[in-house]
Formats: C-alpha cells, sequence, structure tokens
C-alpha cells in the first residue's frame, strides 16, 4: 500500500470522495506524481493490470489440426476484462503475417471465438511454421497486460500408395483375359518389365512434399526376396517433373525362375520435413509360358483352322504349280518382345523334318510352285517360339498338334501345328 501524506484531512477526505479514474490530468500528475506500471494510480489506490497465462491445449500440433488455446487470467481488482487476440504466423514456406478474429482461412489461419467473452479461442494451423500467439486483456479502467505463448506446427507424415504395372513400352495385351490359368487367377510373367511408383494421391500431406521437384524428400527401395541374382536388372530412375518421387523398374531373369516365385520389395520415403511412411509391395509370379499358336486362316484360301480337339481336318490339297499361303495367328506370349518361327517339312518315309524357313518374325510360309511335284505329300509345320521358354515336353514329332497341359496354355493353343499336305 502507497501511504500518502497530505497537509490536512480535508484535503485526503476530499479526494477519497472521487469516483477512482485513471489520472491523466496533468494537474493531478501534479498532485500524485507517482506511476505504478502495469497498473494505473487511482484517487484512492492502485487500479492492478490483469495477470494470468495464455495456454495452448495441444502438445504436438500438425497441420490442418485445431488448437484451443485458453486465458487463464485473472483481475486482482476484480474488473470485467476484454480480450484482443491476434495470432503471427511464420510459415515453413512464404513469408510472415498476422492473423485477427475477422480473418479467413485461406489467409493462412483460422481463429474462431470458443469461450464467453473470447477468453478462449479455436485456431487451425493451416500452414506448417511456428506460430506466436498474442493477447492483450485490458481491464474496464485500461490497464492491460499482454500474454503470449509459442507453438509449432508439424508436418503430417505421408501416407504412401503404390501403383505396380507392366512397363509401358512392354506392356501386353493378351487375348485371354486371364492370360491363361484356367481358375481365373492373375497370372504375373516372372520375365516381364515391371514399373513400380508412387500413386498419385498417395500421401495425406500435401503432394508437394513428395513430388519429383522436392529436393528434400527422398525415396528408398529394399529388395526383401528373391535373391537379386534372379534378376534380370532391378534399377531405381529418376522421376520427371509432375510426378511423385523415383520409379523403379525391374524384370526377373527368365532363364533363372524355373518355378513360381513371390517378389517383395520394402519401399520408403521421407518427405524432408519430418514424415516418413514405408509400404511393402508383393508380386506373385510364375515361369514363362511357351508362345502359342492359336490356329489358321481361311478366308482367302489359305490354310484351314486348327480343330481344337483332333488333327484329323489338317489335310490340304494343293496344286503343285500354284503353291499355297499357310498362315497361323497368335495370341500375345508373355515375354512379347518378338516371337520368332520355323517352318518345317517332313516327306512321308522321312525320320524327321528339314527347316525350310528358320528364324522367321512372321507366321506366313508362302509355298513356292513346284514345291513338291504332283502325288507327293508332306508334312508341313511352323513352330513359334518366344526365344525364352523352352520347348514343351512329352511333344511327338507324330504329334500333330503340340500341346502340353502342364504349360497352363489355353486349350485352342499351341506350341506347333502340323498340316497333311497333298500336292495335285
Amino acid at each position: 500500500m502507497i501511504q500518502i501524506s497530505w497537509p490536512s484531512r480535508w484535503v485526503a477526505r476530499w479526494l477519497l470522495s472521487k469516483k477512482p479514474v485513471c489520472y491523466r490530468n496533468s494537474m493531478r500528475r501534479a498532485l500524485l506524481p507517482l506511476l505504478v506500471v502495469p497498473g494505473c494510480l487511482y484517487i484512492g489506490g492502485i487500479n492492478h493490470a490483469p495477470e494470468g497465462e495464455v495456454q495452448v491445449e495441444s502438445t504436438s500440433v500438425m497441420q490442418g489440426d485445431w488448437v484451443l488455446i485458453n486465458a487463464n487470467v485473472s483481475d486482482p481488482d476484480g474488473d470485467e476484462l476484454m480480450y484482443e487476440w491476434r495470432v503471427i504466423v511464420t510459415p515453413m514456406f512464404g513469408t510472415p503475417h498476422v492473423e485477427t478474429l475477422d480473418q479467413q482461412a485461406s489467409s493462412g489461419v483460422a481463429i474462431q471465438p470458443a469461450g464467453e467473452g473470447l477468453s478462449r479461442i479455436r485456431l487451425q494451423a493451416v500452414e506448417r511454421g511456428s506460430y506466436e500467439v498474442e493477447l492483450k486483456v485490458l481491464d474496464e479502467r485500461h490497464a492491460f497486460r499482454e500474454l503470449t505463448a509459442t507453438f509449432d506446427v508439424g508436418n503430417q507424415p505421408p501416407s504412401i500408395s503404390l501403383l505396380l504395372d507392366l512397363e509401358p513400352p512392354y506392356k501386353v495385351t493378351d487375348r485371354f483375359p486371364d492370360t491363361g490359368f484356367a481358375d481365373d487367377k492373375v497370372r504375373n510373367p516372372a520375365h516381364a518389365h515391371y514399373l513400380l511408383r508412387l500413386k498419385e494421391g498417395a500421401s495425406t500431406d500435401h503432394e508437394q512434399d513428395l513430388s519429383c521437384d522436392n529436393e528434400r524428400a527422398a525415396i528408398k527401395y529394399e529388395l526383401l526376396q528373391p535373391a537379386q541374382a534372379l534378376f534380370d536388372y532391378l534399377e531405381p530412375t529418376k522421376c520427371t517433373t509432375g510426378e511423385l518421387l523415383g520409379r523403379l523398374r525391374f524384370r526377373l531373369d527368365p532363364t533363372q525362375v524355373k518355378a513360381p516365385s513371390t517378389v517383395k520389395i520394402r519401399v520408403s520415403v521421407d518427405d524432408g520435413y519430418g514424415g516418413s511412411d514405408q509400404q511393402t509391395v508383393t508380386l506373385d509370379v510364375v515361369p514363362n509360358r511357351p508362345a502359342c499358336i492359336v490356329g489358321g486362316i481361311n478366308g482367302d484360301g489359305t490354310s484351314p483352322p486348327v480343330p481344337a480337339t483332333s488333327g484329323a481336318g489338317l489335310k490340304v490339297p494343293v496344286v503343285a504349280s500354284e503353291g499355297l499361303r499357310f498362315e497361323v495367328i497368335w495370341p500375345d506370349d508373355d515375354v512379347n518382345e518378338g516371337n520368332r518361327y520355323r517352318w518345317l517339312v517332313r516327306d512321308q518315309g522321312a525320320t524327321g523334318f528339314e527347316a525350310v524357313e528358320q528364324d522367321v518374325s512372321g507366321g506366313r510360309f508362302q509355298m513356292p510352285p513346284w514345291f513338291r511335284m504332283p502325288g507327293q505329300e508332306i508334312d508341313l509345320r511352323v513352330v513359334i517360339s518366344d526365344q525364352v521358354g523352352q520347348g514343351l515336353p512329352g511333344c511327338s514329332d507324330d504329334t500333330v498338334l503340340c500341346q502340353d497341359a502342364a504349360a497352363d496354355l489355353p486349350s485352342d493353343c499351341y506350341q506347333w501345328v502340323t498340316w497333311r499336305v497333298t500336292f495335285l
């Protein structure tokens, strides 16, 4: 308590009878020169400034979170209080800016009243960075106190999704929707070229954090199985502008994969701002199927269609002086990198086939005139190969339509087709 001594008691009683106000009159300042901060000296006493603190309820704030901020303030004199809030945002990207209760969320922060008399607010942390909350508390006689609290808004960890597809330049378009499995299971050829990448919209954070242009972000690939020796190649490649982080291309070595296998690759990302995630992709693969001939074409007088169950109808009369074109069609092979054909001929009574054309890219054979004399018969055979798969076991030279059920081929696909040609 400040003691004031006056020359006479009547002066003191006169002053005490006046309404307490904060002295700003120069004449009264002359009488009462003593100033007390942060309160105001009044006639009859001191108006104390409010006391208290600002508290942020959340201990860990992530981008997009709503934060409740309390003003735990009281006034020693019991005065009513008024509150003036503002927030200074120093974003991770961009320039600092100040927001008040009348600002919109698009400006970087949304502030909403959350308590009686504006003593509590809700604040949405729209941007990552540092936040300083400033509160000015005033009592009804204009004494005030300024309180502050700070907190950081962190990074929402990314949540990645992976997309695994056949490498577009090598993408196959199989004529059979399940690519050959009789029970409609998906078949993943071990020797196909695959591309693994992050899926668009994969991150719960802003996508630019995982964009190709973000030099802080990083991606890591770990081969969990099988051994890398089974791969023809396994190589990360750089992404391009407009994409998410890098890509991984791989292909198993078709000469090494002899049985169904499982590929497991773990992908880890770090967005460079404290957020990270990892996912594992699993791919079940099977060895290569042999290339497959579907049948013949007879739309223009060429070879007849191949029966699905028997070779009994594969007898073709040919005028010896004219010749004939033989042609077959096929579905896309597993490897799909250029099927090759061999055309073979076997005369009646011969022990084996002899090559007429070898390593040709088209499934056509134009029989030249006088290929054989009238009255002769031959066996004409076309064999398809993808240059990777091994020949089918169990197919003898006398087989007209060579198909092995173990090869998991559609029922009308054959590794070779043979015609009995009669020359007229």
